[in-house]
């Protein structure tokens, strides 16, 4: 997902209806990354998956803001191996 555009999804499920969607923080993304990588991109089966009581959906190839985030964070860590890094 592009820049804001997990806020643009939201509010546009607000729209449809389903008022109890928040984004996940950083770190839970942090946690779910391995898995959401592996996720075929929508519309195929398996692009959308419930892990808990988050849904993760992956809607593009290119990492969104929160996975830049993460790399940005993951690039300052003195102890990174290159092998650690999910996003290039």
């Amino acid at each position: 997902m592009g820049r804001g555009q997990s806020y643009r999804i939201l509010n546009f499920m607000k729209l449809l209806g389903y008022t109890d969607l928040a984004p996940i923080t950083p770190e839970e993304a942090a946690t779910r990354a391995r898995e959401f990588i592996t996720m075929p991109i929508w519309p195929a089966e398996g692009s959308v998956k419930k892990v808990g009581d988050v849904t993760l959906v992956r809607l593009g190839q290119k990492p969104g803001l929160v996975q830049e985030q993460m790399m940005e964070e993951l690039h300052n860590l003195p102890s990174l191996r290159p092998e650690d890094i999910l996003f290039q």
